[in-house]
């Protein structure tokens, strides 16, 4: 039997992640001025270009053009800290308010 995080006919194209799924998940970061809507991968929550082909009948996923994030220059902790933090701790007040919050829960670092 296949475990649930590796079914599907699409994967996820960054080799930190790779699992398979069913659809992407549209995500949307409420950080910037702009509010930002994606397509992302269920599991690492990586951005995705997806392009679908109606004729043919096809969806094509693929890595977007900037994949790699870095903690900002004023960060406090170390880049994908917030992931590794107790269920039960408190966030701190300056992580609250980074603009790269979302991809710190998912430790998204340099490839």
């Amino acid at each position: 039997m296949t475990p649930p995080n590796d079914s599907g006919a699409l994967h996820c194209p960054y080799t930190q992640c790779g699992k398979r799924f069913e659809k992407p998940i549209v995500l949307t970061d409420t950080t910037k001025i702009l509010r930002e809507t994606y397509y992302a991968c269920p599991h690492c929550h990586s951005k995705l270009d997806v392009a679908v082909d109606r004729a043919k009948g096809v969806v094509s996923i693929e890595a977007t053009s900037n994949p790699v994030y870095e903690a900002p220059v004023n960060c406090k902790h170390y880049f994908g800290y917030l992931k590794f933090l107790d269920e039960n701790a408190q966030i701190p007040d300056e992580c609250a308010v980074c603009p790269e919050v979302m991809h710190c829960f998912v430790k998204k670092s340099k490839q």
